[in-house]
């Protein structure tokens, strides 16, 4: 038997046995795609009342500060605590500390009149920033702190006492917005306000 005969009936049946393989795969639903789960993210741990305050204050409550306290005219929690924070390191010279604490307060109530006070007072001159023997602030400072009391004054015209809008008149008298005049006028004109206030509030 010629071979050349056999080989080519078999050569032409397992060209169509492939062909047929081909038809089915084209014929045949695609394979369902692998596809990896979506990662849950993990829930953030809940904020404690006190955390929860701090990081809408901006600024840390801090401990071991005794238990001054100095009423004010603000009900919104919290506030008392940052402004007797900020007596409390105004008290101890740490102003940059005392005017973060009263501006946290300010962040927890906007309309709180002796928040601003307190900003205006703490960041007045003291007798640790001196320049020939006097007391000198910065011309930033000066601007800061009058924006400051006459915010505090603009609040004042309503929901506070009136020891409180006593308070900040006196505080206004020490800044006038002008960073080149000289202060000895106003350190005085705010001592006399001071001696003033003393003396109503023994």
């Amino acid at each position: 038997m010629n071979n050349k005969f056999f080989v080519m009936p078999l050569t032409l049946l397992l060209i169509a046995c492939a062909g047929d393989d081909k038809a089915a795969q084209i014929g045949a639903a695609p394979a369902p795609e692998t596809t990896t789960p979506a990662t849950v993210p993990e829930a953030a741990p809940e904020l404690s009342e006190e955390e929860a305050l701090i990081a809408r204050a901006q600024a840390p409550l801090l401990e071991g500060l005794g238990d001054h306290t100095h009423p004010i005219s603000s009900d919104v929690p919290g506030v008392q605590r940052y402004f007797d924070q900020g007596m409390v390191m105004a008290a101890g010279f740490n102003h940059a500390e005392a005017v973060r604490a009263f501006q946290a307060a300010q962040r927890l109530d906007p309309d709180c009149a002796m928040c601003y006070w307190g900003e205006a007072l703490a960041t007045g001159p003291n007798i640790n920033v001196t320049s020939k023997g006097k007391a000198i602030m910065l011309a930033e400072d000066r601007m800061s702190a009058h924006a400051a009391a006459q915010r505090a004054l603009e609040l004042s015209a309503s929901g506070v006492t009136e020891r409180e809008r006593d308070y900040i008149k006196a505080q206004v008298t020490r800044y006038n917005g002008d960073p080149d005049t000289d202060r000895d006028a106003l350190d005085l004109a705010y001592a006399d306000a001071m001696r003033t206030l003393a003396n109503k509030y023994p």
